[in-house]
């Protein structure tokens, strides 16, 4: 089960315990459209970060935690999702 820690128009981050991963999911119209997940809680870290730049920021910093099903963030600031 995930439990949704941070919620916007754009983006919620997420943290499903029972494999121990953490999840941006960023949003258009409701609908996700990327998964960029890292292995462990970052819940505390990523509830630090004011917009999905600086969460993206702080996924990229941790690039040796992604998980095998995340997608991969190619950098791109300020796309439209």
């Amino acid at each position: 089960m995930n439990y949704v820690s941070k919620e916007t128009e754009s983006y919620y981050i997420s943290w499903n315990p029972d494999v121990n991963e953490t999840a941006i999911c960023t949003t258009l119209e409701g609908k996700v459209t990327h998964y960029y997940i890292l292995l462990g809680d970052h819940i505390d870290e990523y509830n630090l970060c004011n917009t999905l730049d600086e969460c993206l920021e702080y996924f990229q910093e941790n690039q040796d935690l992604i998980s095998g099903w995340s997608e991969i963030y190619e950098g791109v600031k300020n796309e439209t999702y």
